[in-house]
């Protein structure tokens, strides 16, 4: 069920964001894996590159993903097997649009302030020498993909859901003496049988002093009694991600967040 209504959201964001890259003279618009946007519009998991053109979505997939891609995406995908910057660019510039305005490239710089890796920004310039011209196409896909539809609310519901039982869980389990490092493990093997087996960051928490640091690392120091204890995990799936912050107080929970 979680399929086919990510599917039917898919077409639509897509022919709404097909119509404004038409609009402001877009003809494709690249972006890379761990983009959040991009999980969304190839519908796999599996991929390294996304690109969208006016007619149509490649995804790119190195050998090691080929295959699932293949089995979960609707759209082409074409396999990379020499994963170079040459290969890549070439296989892009192949499916680029031939008139003048084919020479423009938009990107998400949004995401790409914090997760481009050199790879893919070495492409971009290997690109740009290629005469493309990379153009910020962040307001764009904001536009598309800044709201949920009302049929996507089945699927926050089903991650916060998942996130609440891991809670539930590590509750009936916490106690005096446990590593901190046990409880991440038991919040992570929740959210994973329930099918969430991705992470917006590294499942938190952090007990005592270290609880007042926010975003700190989970560590191996030992829990005692009445330390406070922040857990603060982020489950993703297909691109749709929740975010849990909770805080417990020896065995009474004094607060929760979803956001």
């Amino acid at each position: 069920m979680l399929t086919e209504v990510i599917k039917t959201v898919a077409l639509r964001r897509l022919t709404k964001l097909q119509h404004l890259m038409e609009e402001n003279n877009l003809p494709a618009l690249i972006l890379f894996e761990n983009d959040f946007v991009a999980y969304k519009l190839s519908l796999t998991q599996h991929f390294n590159i996304v690109l969208v053109t006016l007619n149509d979505i490649y995804v790119f997939a190195d050998t090691t993903l080929y295959h699932e891609a293949r089995r979960e995406s609707p759209w082409s995908v074409i396999a990379i097997e020499d994963f170079t910057l040459e290969e890549v660019a070439k296989k892009i510039l192949s499916l680029l649009p031939n008139e003048h305005r084919g020479k423009r490239l938009g990107v998400n710089k949004l995401w790409g302030r914090n997760k481009l890796s050199f790879l893919y920004k070495d492409l971009l310039d290997t690109l740009c020498f290629k005469n493309i011209e990379i153009l910020d196409a962040t307001r764009i896909l904001t536009e598309v993909f800044d709201k949920p539809y009302k049929d996507e609310l089945i699927i926050i519901e089903w991650i916060s859901r998942a996130a609440s039982k891991a809670l539930q869980v590590v509750c009936e389990y916490l106690k005096p003496g446990m590593l901190e490092y046990e409880v991440a493990a038991i919040i992570d093997k929740v959210l994973d049988e329930n099918g969430i087996v991705n992470r917006w960051f590294s499942t938190i928490v952090a007990s005592g002093p270290r609880a007042a640091s926010p975003h700190v690392k989970t560590s191996s120091r030992k829990i005692r009694y009445g330390d406070p204890v922040i857990i603060d995990m982020g489950p993703v799936w297909m691109g749709y991600d929740g975010c849990s912050a909770y805080l417990h107080s020896r065995a009474k929970p004094v607060l929760g967040k979803h956001c």
